[in-house]
């Protein structure tokens, strides 16, 4: 056999080997570009899985976080209501005719005397309407109450109230300061406030 023969022989065997192994790799090549590709497609839907819940979180943290705010408004809304109305209630007796204050002021101190002893301690914008006259009407009035003498007096006691009075019996005070009264009515029928005010709506 001539060289060139044996030259072609080896090279065709080469050649040979060479295509088995170029395709052998190939078909590995692709199974793993195939691996891959699912692979991400896979890491790609994990992804975007969390991508979204993350999203939904979020939003749902917002939801959640306007609604807190909403509640919150519409809670100082409502309050602010309320103080409306009992400023309107403080106002109305601060502007309370003379007669009619005076006919409120001496059916509280009827209220609250129980001995007839008692003295009254006048706020200071209250001393140039409660006279003698009225000491005299309401000292009738608290006889037919406790069938008994009355000795009930204005105290010369100073006192920082400025409308109302204070109902003192010895060592015991009742504290009956517009301002005192505003708030006891306040907290009597503050609920009741609320339901009129809020009736037939959400909170």
């Amino acid at each position: 056999m001539a060289i060139q023969d044996i030259v072609k022989s080896i090279i065709d065997e080469a050649n040979e080997k060479a295509e088995k192994i170029i395709s052998e790799y190939q078909e590995k090549a692709k199974k793993l570009i195939s691996e891959k590709k699912l692979e991400l497609e896979k890491k790609k839907e994990v992804e975007i899985k969390k991508i979204d819940e993350e999203a939904n979180n979020y939003k749902m943290r917002k939801l959640q976080i306007a609604e807190l705010e909403a509640r919150k408004k519409i809670l100082e809304a409502k309050q602010k209501l309320i103080e409306k109305v009992f400023e309107n209630v403080k106002e109305k007796f601060y502007k309370m005719p003379k007669n009619e204050y005076l006919n409120f002021i001496k059916n509280k101190i009827i209220k609250y005397t129980n001995t007839g002893e008692e003295e009254i301690i006048i706020g200071t914008d209250d001393k140039n309407i409660i006279t003698s006259d009225f000491i005299e009407n309401l000292t009738k009035e608290l006889k037919e109450k406790l069938r008994e003498d009355v000795k009930i007096k204005i105290s010369n006691e100073e006192t920082n109230i400025k409308k109302g009075f204070i109902l003192k019996q010895g060592n015991i005070r009742i504290n009956c300061s517009l301002e005192s009264l505003i708030r006891e009515s306040r907290e009597n029928c503050e609920s009741e406030v609320v339901k009129i005010l809020f009736k037939n709506k959400n909170e």
